[in-house]
């Protein structure tokens, strides 16, 4: 029985098709040579993430969502994006030297050729639908693409910041507002709130600026800008934070807030200053995923009626400690959301 036949026969004992729908569908797969999952999820006839877990057990290769996966940045830089789209592959992490990629055709030999010549490195496959793997393209290569798109597209010389080291702080406050600087320091914020990030991190070196987010309490390297462009993007930062772009050789905090969509994110920042210029971390507070309810955090039923007593009560101090990406500011708001009433006035 080959395998494309006992992924549909499967798919048919479990009740996702029938056999009249079974034998239709290789029947368009012989006729058109659109490989078998593809004829059915483009038919309706089965969810494409059914298809998926079923052929990869039929292949005997893990069947992983990439929403479940952070990627990091030397990761994405083994294969080019226009590869990727064609071949309809993404690349997910290294061990040593070997790369695994996801898939949705695990049999196509002539993809995984060219996924070899092309990274340098030995590849191992996983499975994933074909939506999740154009959409982790878009969402990994997309922001690389754009910010670099954008770094292309600033004039230092035009601007007069070629040598930064005789740039005024009226200059660099000019600089600041032009658009392409403006939308570099956007696309770094806004692409941080979508991953989720709880912290951005612009990290000063000799020669790069290295950009890294905070996700689930482990910092991942997302791109790196060129060092001509660091005083504009830092002073842009402070520009909005209402911080002092003159000194740099202080330590500084301040905060802003930006508009994304329907919502604004409030941020933090502190900035102190390295031998290669000033390193300023973004602090992420999305309101729009802080204001739950008490019963959505998982507090242990007895402990939760504990701690509404507590908050009841109209005097005291409430202290809530824990490492980044805990849950502080989370467990705050959803406390301050309980004890909202219209007699109340609350200040934050």
């Amino acid at each position: 029985m080959d395998k494309k036949r006992s992924l549909g026969e499967r798919l048919v004992q479990e009740g996702f098709l029938t056999l009249e729908q079974l034998r239709s569908a290789l029947e368009e797969e012989r006729r058109t040579r659109v490989p078998l999952h593809k004829v059915l999820v483009k038919r309706g006839l089965a969810l494409d993430e059914v298809v998926a877990s079923f052929l990869a057990d039929e292949v005997g290769v893990p069947y992983v969502k990439l929403s479940d996966f952070i990627v990091d940045n030397q990761v994405l830089s083994h294969l080019p994006e226009d590869l990727c789209r064609r071949l309809k592959v993404f690349p997910l992490f290294m061990i040593g030297e070997t790369l695994t990629i996801a898939t949705m055709e695990p049999a196509n030999v002539m993809a995984l050729d060219q996924v070899k010549r092309a990274s340098g490195c030995d590849v191992d496959l996983v499975i994933s639908t074909e939506a999740e793997i154009l959409q982790a393209i878009d969402q990994y290569y997309g922001t690389r693409g754009s910010i670099a798109e954008l770094v292309r597209g600033i004039d230092m010389r035009g601007m007069g910041l070629e040598d930064e080291r005789t740039v005024t702080a009226e200059r660099l406050a000019s600089v600041a507002e032009v658009a392409p600087v403006v939308k570099l320091v956007n696309l770094l914020i806004a692409s941080a709130v979508r991953d989720k990030a709880s912290d951005i991190h612009i990290e000063p070196e000799e020669d790069i600026v290295r950009v890294r987010l905070r996700i689930d309490g482990i910092l991942h390297e997302t791109s790196q800008l060129p060092k001509h462009l660091q005083s504009a993007v830092v002073s842009r930062i402070k520009i909005l934070s209402d911080l002092d772009i003159a000194d740099s050789r202080t330590p500084k905090d301040g905060r802003f807030r930006f508009p994304l969509e329907d919502k604004e994110v409030d941020l933090r920042v502190s900035t102190f200053p390295t031998i290669y210029g000033e390193n300023v971390v973004l602090r992420i507070l999305d309101r729009s995923g802080t204001l739950l309810k008490l019963s959505d955090l998982g507090f242990e039923e007895e402990m939760l009626k504990q701690y509404e007593r507590l908050i009841a009560k109209p005097y005291g101090l409430a202290l809530v400690t824990g490492p980044t990406g805990s849950g502080k500011t989370t467990t705050l708001y959803a406390t301050l959301n309980a004890i909202n009433t219209p007699e109340k006035n609350i200040i934050t």
